[in-house]
């Protein structure tokens, strides 16, 4: 994450994301969240590598309840999250396949997919799973009383 390092480095001013006049988010406080909220083993290192402060083994503590808690909020989203980070993941890697086919005439391409489309699902899953539990936790979404996203996922198995 070179680019975000550079960023950071050659931008003295912080960051923030403004809901509205009133609710001002910094941008490490959601990538912060997104370090915990996605169950990486070691969010101080990766912090570290964004350029990111590190926080002591209270704090890491803390964050970790605080993440507990946002993914509470969304862990009924898991069927949904997961089908949406599937379906991402087959379609660009469907894609690159066809670039690779294109570019490289096919070869090791039927070993390549497999391990391309769970790559992506991860990173889909992650992306999706950072979203949600950001946007429940300021506000923006609201879940809907009585759904169940794997009851609205019966028929995702035909996919």
């Amino acid at each position: 994450m070179k680019w975000f390092r550079k960023k950071k480095k050659s931008n003295k001013r912080k960051v923030h994301v403004a809901l509205d006049e009133n609710n001002i988010i910094p941008l490490t406080t959601l990538a912060r969240w997104y370090l915990y909220d996605t169950d990486l083993e070691e969010p101080n290192k990766i912090a570290s590598r964004l350029g990111m402060s590190l926080v002591s083994e209270e704090g890491n503590e803390k964050e970790i309840q605080d993440s507990d808690k946002r993914i509470e909020n969304i862990v009924s989203l898991y069927p949904f999250i997961g089908a949406i980070s599937d379906i991402n993941a087959r379609a660009v890697a469907a894609t690159q396949i066809m670039h690779m086919e294109e570019h490289n005439g096919g070869t090791d391409i039927e070993d390549s997919e497999a391990m391309i489309s769970e790559l992506y699902r991860v990173i889909g899953h992650a992306a999706i799973t950072s979203a949600f539990s950001t946007a429940i936790e300021l506000g923006i979404v609201r879940l809907s009383e009585g759904k169940e996203a794997s009851r609205l996922m019966e028929d995702y198995d035909e996919f």
